[in-house]
């Protein structure tokens, strides 16, 4: 996929990363089987771009089939800031397949979060509803650490 680096963190966002490449596969028949040469011109004493990215959470992605004009057709896809052109059957396929491979590795590396604070919430809920104990708890007569004293002495 060019020069682009891609951390994932978190399972669920390999898992939502995928997605749009998924609807992507749906428009190969939009793309030609290879891309023109010339479609993405370089840059004259400029390097291509690369790109080093943490992802996290869920991004808003869209997928958009493109027609340039006099130029071929291409796909669009966009998971959060990111942007990706895709220009021939070729190139989709190496996408999806590299992030439905992404997918499958999270799944086996990352675990899910787990919460970890106690909500009091339920607990709030329930004491609300049912209300306080109308009558105190019983009180013990004896502590359990002290022993009754016997009047009759030792027999040794």
């Amino acid at each position: 996929m060019g020069k682009s680096l891609l951390y994932l963190h978190e399972l669920r966002t390999a898992e939502h990363l995928a997605e749009p490449w998924t609807e992507a596969a749906k428009l190969i028949k939009s793309l030609p089987m290879f891309s023109a040469r010339d479609a993405v011109n370089p840059i004259e004493g400029m390097p291509d771009p690369a790109v080093i990215t943490h992802a996290s959470g869920k991004p808003i992605s869209q997928v958009n089939a493109v027609n340039d004009r006099g130029g071929q057709p291409f796909l669009r896809v966009q998971p959060g800031r990111l942007i990706y052109e895709v220009r021939d059957q070729h190139a989709l396929v190496s996408c999806v397949e590299t992030f439905r491979d992404a997918r499958t590795m999270a799944r086996l590396v990352c675990k899910p979060k787990r919460t970890t604070a106690r909500t009091t919430e339920p607990v709030r809920a329930a004491t609300e509803a049912v209300g306080p104990p109308t009558d105190p708890a019983p009180k013990r007569a004896t502590s359990p650490r002290t022993r009754p004293r016997t009047t009759q002495p030792d027999a040794r």
